[in-house]
């Protein structure tokens, strides 16, 4: 390559001089040598030799330094170009040595709105995010962008460019899990970034994933399932509809058939991953390993739509599948299709159980558990994962036997595997405590439910992005520890924090709403709150009426607890017209006394334990 200058003397260097120089060149450091030089390295730039270029930058620089000084224009270009190629290799800290007096200079020299003084604070930025200081770096870009904004003539492409590594920043706060800061820095920049590309530009689409995936783990649903309806409507007809092959609109699919399956909206669910599933067959093959995660989910959204059935079918096909794989397989394949393969076979053991087939259940995840422990070479992740599992649902198989012992010791390891995790799993570490807690329930042991759930709950950092249903079922292990040692100011709370959830999930008028409320009712019965536990205990009472019927335990004590906060407020009138219709519509009959003064707590009474809720106790009616 000859590089060719304009200058008087029309001297052409050979690229050889300008990779190897001279030490007389260095020394004089002309401007033609220069020049050359430095077009030179803006070649191999654009051919992302960054390698080469740094050579020669590394070279040139203290030349010039020496020659020119420190606030020379082509000094100053000189350093950029160098910091760029550090930055473009990783070598961030290198980089960052460079830009931080540079952009003092710069901003001396040119001022602070100058073009090439917002690129220097743009270069920073890239570093401090991709060494994780995303506040340094969300500072830096919001500062460049106001900057740029008033330069009297901005240049093109610009403010797009730094939008985007606002934008980037905000994604990289979601990969981290820090969903406020995600949400709060994409919500604002894909604004501006609507207003200069096209409504399906590909990056803009991209952004909008890490958006979504950030509004749905802080629980904001309907702003998360907008978004995700966005992203894959212009998906599907940028790539041609639901029959494309384009992994674009497929990984569209994957994540909102994600999201609804976490929120138990099997139909969506199931409908987004029986098409992932076709697709990947008809463009992949039934053995692909993509097809058959895809049957792995698929499977588990049956699970969830109580088809168990059905998901005994699909993953019977999917053990089937990842077993020929296996035939053919060496190397790191080999372990890959194993670890599928002991994933596939965990969950038709879920399927067994909830298909009440629990000896075939039992045997199939102990197999699963002795087979990972004679291999060797498994992914430690994903066998920790499978181990905990199997553990929990052994835990849920021992607990429907009768076998609380032999409960407690299996969902104990299986809590303790998940901590073992090298990548922590909030979802599946709540799932296994959960499973713990319940079992401690039966074993009359609340204290230990509290000191097992305590810190979960009051940590918002360990609840972010586990699907809501868990969390509310934790909320509630520790709302049922207060409850059931009499602490109801401290189980009201909870109670009132996980009902909305799975009222959300499941709907209002479910047994899994229904116990919590009225346990709810209670705990503001005792606390006196009595506007509030006469709406609730209504509420409970009406409901398990529709569901269980008026002959029913739980109906007819919330019915108690209802007129005896009636008349606890002086509304003796009101308590005998619902006992009277009560006994009208044919329920259990009630002997009625009223207080014997307004207000008067009934907590001194004796009360009397029962496994549905709330807890029993003689009632003065």
């Amino acid at each position: 390559m000859v590089v060719e200058i304009d200058e008087p003397s029309e001297r052409i260097y050979e690229e050889e001089e300008l990779l190897d120089p001279p030490a007389e060149y260095l020394d004089r450091c002309e401007p033609g040598f220069v020049d050359a030089s430095r077009d030179l390295a803006y070649t191999l730039e654009a051919n992302e030799d960054w390698a080469g270029a740094s050579k020669i930058y590394t070279r040139l620089l203290p030349a010039q330094r020496r020659t020119r000084g420190e606030e020379d224009p082509h000094c100053m270009r000189t350093v950029f170009g160098l910091a760029k190629c550090f930055e473009k290799d990783g070598n961030y800290e290198e980089a960052e040595a460079l830009l931080e007096p540079l952009l003092v200079t710069r901003e001396l020299v040119l001022g602070a709105e100058h073009p090439h003084t917002v690129n220097v604070r743009e270069l920073l930025a890239s570093c401090y995010s991709s060494t994780g200081r995303l506040d340094e770096a969300n500072t830096m870009l919001e500062t460049a962008l106001q900057l740029q904004r008033r330069q009297p003539e901005p240049r093109p492409g610009d403010e797009y460019r730094i939008i985007t590594c606002l934008c980037d920043v905000g994604a990289r706060y979601a990969k981290r899990g820090d969903f406020d800061a995600a949400q709060e820095t994409l919500s604002e920049h894909i604004i501006d970034l609507r207003k200069l590309v096209e409504p399906d530009d590909n990056e803009l689409l991209l952004l909008l994933t890490y958006l979504a995936d950030g509004l749905a783990k802080l629980g904001n649903d309907k702003q998360a399932e907008k978004v995700l309806k966005e992203i894959l409507d212009k998906r599907v007809r940028s790539y041609g509809g639901w029959g494309t092959e384009h992994k674009d609109t497929v990984a569209a699919m994957v994540q909102a058939g994600n999201f609804y399956l976490d929120r138990n909206r099997h139909e969506k669910a199931r409908t987004l991953w029986d098409k992932i599933t076709l697709v990947r067959e008809q463009e992949l093959g039934v053995n692909h390993p993509l097809t058959q995660g895809a049957q792995w989910y698929l499977a588990k959204a049956l699970l969830v739509a109580n088809d168990s059935e059905q998901a005994r079918r699909v993953t019977e096909l999917g053990v089937e599948g990842a077993a020929r794989r296996l035939k053919h397989a060496d190397g790191e394949d080999y372990h890959e299709i194993m670890t599928q393969l002991f994933s596939f076979k965990s969950l038709l053991g879920i399927c067994y159980a909830e298909n009440g087939r629990f000896k075939d259940a039992k045997d199939l995840l102990e197999e699963v558990l002795s087979a990972i422990e004679r291999s060797d070479g498994l992914d430690l992740q994903a066998t920790l994962l499978i181990r905990s599992q199997c553990h929990h649902w052994l835990g849920y198989l021992c607990k429907e036997n009768g076998n609380l012992e032999g409960s407690k010791d299996h969902r104990v390891r299986g809590v303790n595997l998940c901590e073992q995790l090298p990548s922590p799993n909030q979802e599946q570490l709540i799932l296994c405590v959960n499973g713990l807690a319940y079992t401690l329930f039966d074993m009359d042991r609340a204290e230990e439910v509290e000191k097992l759930t305590r810190d979960l709950v009051k940590s918002p950092e360990a609840t972010r992005g586990v699907p809501p249903g868990l969390v509310a079922d934790l909320v509630l292990c520790l709302a049922h520890s207060f409850y059931d040692r009499d602490r109801y100011a401290e189980a009201k709370p909870l109670y009132e924090r996980a009902i909305p959830i799975r009222e959300k999930l499941f709907g209002p008028h479910k047994m899994n709403v229904l116990g919590p409320l009225s346990k709810q009712a209670f705990c503001e019965w005792e606390i006196k709150q009595y506007p509030e536990a006469e709406r609730h205990f209504k509420r409970a009472t009406a409901g398990l009426e529709a569901l269980r019927g008026l002959g029913d335990e739980a109906t007819t004590f919330c019915m108690g607890c209802l007129l005896n906060v009636l008349y606890a407020q002086g509304k003796s009138a009101e308590a005998e017209a619902l006992r009277t219709d009560w006994a009208t519509k044919g329920g259990p009959s009630f002997v009625a006394v009223s207080h014997g003064r307004k207000g008067q707590s009934m907590s001194e009474q004796e009360r009397r334990r029962t496994e549905n809720p709330p807890k029993k106790r003689k009632l003065n009616i």
